[in-house]
């Protein structure tokens, strides 16, 4: 019986594999070793885009109702990947409108790099884990696009 069903797994998988090559997707192995580099990448990105949306919510306080539960997704979406990490970030921009315009931006180029991100992952979870970072930095760029309108 597991023979069949490891024949099984094979067949499917051989076709999973011939789908991905259609679609431009390389379906070789890789060593799951590389998912540590695409993690401590991830990680410093996330450190920083956490970094920046704190500092415009110090910099700007009228800003920082709006940016709250960003900064509380950034934070759990880190203690996923194993915590913060050293980052550098610039000062935020002096008006709130430039301000929450950067981090907007910030967040919907996260959004587009964990997309990707989640593709190049070897992990499955790991994978999952990027899909859902990637698809919360979607949300807050919606909820903040709202309070934009509603603040400025």
């Amino acid at each position: 019986m597991a023979l069949a069903g490891a024949a099984l797994y094979g067949k499917q998988a051989g076709r999973l594999d011939d789908l991905a090559r259609t679609v431009g997707v390389d379906p070789r192995r890789k060593p799951a070793d590389s998912d540590k580099k695409l993690l401590t990448r991830v990680q410093k990105a996330q450190s920083a885009l956490l970094l920046q949306t704190r500092a415009v919510a110090q910099h700007h306080r009228p800003l920082a109702t709006a940016l709250e539960p960003a900064i509380a997704r950034a934070q759990a979406q880190l203690g996923q990947l194993g915590g913060e990490v050293k980052a550098s970030t610039p000062a935020p921009p002096d008006s709130a409108e430039d301000a929450i315009n950067s981090v907007i931006t910030l967040h919907k180029v996260a959004a587009d790099e964990r997309a990707g991100d989640a593709v190049k992952a070897v992990s499955g979870e790991f994978a999952q884990v990027l899909a859902s970072i990637s698809v919360s930095a979607e949300q807050s760029v919606v909820a903040l696009r709202a309070a934009r309108k509603e603040l400025l």
